[in-house]
């Protein structure tokens, strides 16, 4: 499996134009300097020949009381961050396509590096602090003023981190599941009123599909969501063929609806992404994003949350059509491309409570030019059953 850091484009790195990179949170040195020393034992720990998950879980407890200390006094008092993680007794390890449960592990093991690796690197100034900080955690490039302000998302990865260093330590329960009946189809070869379209984009229609074209590129929203939501164990498949290079971007997201009760899908699009971050949740999947050479999952409603990341971009190419897959099962949401495993991650709420269903969508930035084709959305069930 390709590992995510040591894959990360060097024009990542802050320049000494954008004001460099400064370490820490600049809230109290004595407690910063021990979490410090708490993750470099993490990393210790995970760097063994064999991996003591409890010596692992331990240490990542201490972390993150330090980090919660820091957290209280960033933000005084009242700051509401649940401590406890709740998983099943078994890891639910899902069995779909290549998603393998030596595949599902080795991400989670390769996820909870990556966190922990960005919490000690922002601490520290390490040669790929401003990277990793940036990408793994996701805010890095907003926080280079404010130190302070690092404390939530520090809190958040490590939360992260522990929550998959408890789905390794326990038995797996593999569950090996299948398509089963289709809740939605569609072509996308003409118009249908089977979706939302929102945004400045240009949307035609032709035998290959439906393209849409991101009129404004410095705007950051168009999007397309079902009409129809989806609840339960569901995936959502369909075809994407990106036409162009640059800064472009491109996100498929399920489980979509309205953070304000009483609006609709439309507060998805505004003059800023924020908007969305902020207006709808969802669990989202991102691609060709020519200039990172990223794949990220994010859950939006409370903020951009990243949840998982990997390179190489599994959808880089322009011009190739490539069969998509996101799909949910219990608590778990996952990614596929051309087959391909690229995302699994198990919510335990460190967003918020897990998204039950709600709409699919497709979303355009930085003037992306895609072409999308045969829509479906499955039942997920489990194998031997109907």
């Amino acid at each position: 499996m390709d590992t995510f850091h040591h894959a990360l484009p060097s024009r990542l790195l802050f320049s000494q134009e954008d004001g460099g990179f400064r370490p820490g949170l600049a809230i109290d040195p004595r407690s910063e300097l021990l979490l410090e020393q708490t993750t470099a034992e993490v990393l210790h720990l995970l760097r063994m020949e064999r991996v003591d998950y409890d010596a692992v879980d331990a240490q990542l407890i201490a972390a993150r009381r330090e980090a919660g200390s820091l957290l209280e006094k960033a933000a005084g008092t009242g700051t509401e961050f649940t401590f406890e993680i709740v998983v099943p007794s078994q890891a639910p390890v899902l069995s779909f396509g290549s998603m393998s449960p030596e595949a599902v592990q080795g991400y989670w093991r390769q996820q909870l590096d990556l966190r922990v690796e960005a919490v000690h690197a922002v601490l520290t100034d390490g040669p790929e602090s401003c990277s990793v900080w940036n990408q793994v955690i996701g805010v890095g490039w907003r926080y280079r003023s404010d130190l302070t302000k690092r404390a939530l998302p520090v809190a958040e990865a490590l939360r992260e981190a522990h929550k998959d260093a408890i789905l390794l330590s326990r038995p797996a329960q593999v569950v090996r599941v299948r398509k089963g009946e289709v809740l939605f189809e569609d072509s996308l070869q003409g118009p249908s009123d089977e979706w939302y379209q929102y945004g400045p984009a240009e949307t035609t229609y032709s035998d290959s599909g439906m393209r849409r074209r991101n009129k404004a590129v410095r705007h950051a929203d168009t999007m397309i969501w079902t009409r129809k939501e989806f609840d339960g164990n569901h995936l959502v498949e369909f075809s994407f063929q990106p036409h162009n290079e640059g800064t472009p971007g491109a996100l498929f997201a399920i489980c979509g609806f309205p953070v304000v009760e009483g609006t609709d899908l439309s507060v998805s699009c505004g003059e800023t992404m924020d908007t969305y971050n902020h207006g709808v949740y969802a669990y989202h999947f991102s691609v060709h994003r020519s200039a990172t050479g990223l794949s990220n999952g994010r859950r939006v409603g409370h903020g951009l949350k990243l949840i998982c990341s990997r390179s190489p971009d599994p959808a880089g190419e322009t011009g190739r059509t490539y069969r998509v897959a996101v799909g949910k099962w219990g608590n778990v949401v996952f990614f596929l491309v051309e087959g391909e495993f690229v995302h699994n991650y198990y919510d335990a709420g460190t967003f918020g409570p897990p998204l039950a269903g709600g709409s699919a969508g497709m979303r355009h930035w930085g003037g992306q030019d895609a072409t999308y084709s045969d829509f479906r959305v499955y039942r997920l069930v489990e194998e031997g059953r109907q």
